[in-house]
């Protein structure tokens, strides 16, 4: 959701959220962008919950992107119940965050060598926190990894361009998005502002850094020379 128009609210499932838009062309829309960003998403599938269940009493036929008009809403009956959403309220749902982020396997090479490297995380993960005393469980091996990506806003186009999302962060929690990608998770993290970084891996202010009023027109460089 844009902040300008989320007003303090957040979408939460899917947590990157987009609209799907279904025509190449219309007043924010050109073929160009449609074909780069848009074309190739698909629908969010969300399961194992009570709001999983509740969803899919709301949901609707998917429109056709081949098509310029939607398909029609199929009827459903409502959402009686979305089951326990305390996981959701902001301690638990912030605890659960930094636990992700402990335990991630942390990733700071270019996300293209990261398809080739999938195969060998299952077997060797390689977390940036201490490794576990013992083996994991066969169970756990395969479940899907979850990869720690910190990033400098400078640098976020460069490193997100691998996976044709857009070019500057979008829904994200703190500054830190939960992204589905190739049966993994991505979390991406900026390195300034994400509170959920280790410190390791923050880039903060100088301790010497003052702040410098600039005369009306005057460009950063002059002033604080």
């Amino acid at each position: 959701m844009r902040a300008c128009a989320a007003a303090g609210r957040e979408c939460v499932v899917p947590e990157v959220s987009r609209n799907r838009n279904f025509g190449e062309s219309g007043a924010n829309m050109n073929v160009q962008a449609f074909r780069r960003y848009f074309s190739h998403m698909g629908f969010a599938r969300v399961r194992g919950s009570g709001l999983a269940a509740g969803l899919r009493n709301m949901a609707h036929v998917p429109c056709d992107s081949r098509r310029r008009h939607a398909a029609p809403a199929r009827p459903q009956a409502p959402a009686a119940d979305f089951g326990d959403l305390s996981y959701l309220l902001l301690p638990a749902y912030e605890a659960g965050q930094r636990r992700l982020v402990k335990d991630a396997v942390l990733w700071q090479r270019p996300l293209q060598s990261l398809r080739a490297e999938r195969g060998q995380a299952r077997a060797r993960p390689r977390p940036h926190t201490a490794p576990p005393a013992r083996p994991a469980p066969a169970d756990q091996a395969r479940s899907p990894q979850v990869y720690l990506v910190p990033y400098a806003a400078e640098h976020y186009a460069l490193t997100v361009k691998p996976l044709r999302i857009w070019p500057f962060p979008r829904a994200h929690h703190r500054h830190l998005a939960r992204l589905p990608w190739r049966n993994a998770t991505l979390l991406l993290a900026d390195r300034r502002f994400c509170p959920f970084l280790p410190p390791a891996l923050r880039l903060l202010p100088s301790a010497g850094l003052q702040p410098v009023a600039g005369r009306r027109a005057a460009d950063c460089t002059s002033t604080c020379a």
